[in-house]
């Protein structure tokens, strides 16, 4: 218990009376989501090889979980079951994808704050809106943070 309060303090989170930790969300391809506490997960790994990148994820318990579209992150309450996200955010979609020279973010504000990273983790442009312009980019597999989500792109 001691460790629990040791880490929310080292990380300055505190949240109204609920204990609160940070989160990742893992998203698969069907959409399904799965909540973990960030003080568990060893690594995130792109796999750009096949036809769609996807993403895994290596728990410090050896678990893998594959073939994840969107990582997320978050809070959560630690004693509520992992297997229920209970989130309220209203859904996200990026289009084109692949893109040419501009895309598009549906379900957020004109204030919103979008960050494309490469692969690699570095921040390559950032932009408030609901669109961001990606033409000057070299072709590949890039990420978009818009706000605490993160979704792979592809720029043609």
């Amino acid at each position: 218990m001691k460790r629990f309060y040791a880490l929310l303090t080292l990380l300055g989170i505190a949240f109204c009376g609920v204990a609160q930790v940070p989160a990742i969300i893992a998203v698969g391809a069907d959409g399904q989501e799965q909540t973990y506490q960030l003080s568990l997960a060893k690594e995130i790994v792109f796999d750009t090889a096949g036809d769609v990148p996807t993403m895994q994820l290596t728990l410090l318990d050896g678990t893998q979980v594959v073939g994840l579209t969107e990582v997320l992150f978050g809070s959560m309450d630690p004693d509520v079951p992992t297997n229920i996200t209970g989130t309220d955010a209203p859904m996200v979609y990026i289009f084109p994808n692949p893109v040419v020279a501009t895309l598009y973010v549906s379900g957020v504000g004109d204030n919103t704050q979008l960050q494309v990273f490469d692969l690699s983790g570095k921040l390559i442009k950032s932009d408030i809106g609901s669109s961001i312009s990606v033409d000057n980019l070299q072709q590949g597999t890039y990420l978009l943070r818009i706000e605490n989500k993160v979704v792979k792109f592809i720029k043609q």
